[in-house]
């Protein structure tokens, strides 16, 4: 059975201190709303986000703990 969240519920669920998050979308697809919700939700630590540019994972970029670095 399929679990249908509403954005913030998935994000707090499925995003954890410490990963790497990879929101994905075709060119105007790209998934905004959800990179903006978790930088709403500033629980969320040491995380780094890849994206895919031409078939292969490419650059990561880490979002600085302002606790702690």
């Amino acid at each position: 059975m399929a679990l249908i969240l509403d954005l913030r519920a998935a994000i707090r669920e499925f995003v954890h201190d410490g990963e790497i998050v990879a929101l994905e979308g075709f060119t105007h697809l790209i998934p905004s709303a959800a990179g903006h919700e978790v930088i709403r939700q500033r629980r969320r630590r040491s995380l780094s986000f890849s994206r895919r540019g031409n078939n292969v994972l490419s650059t990561n970029t880490r979002v600085r703990d302002e606790n702690t670095d």
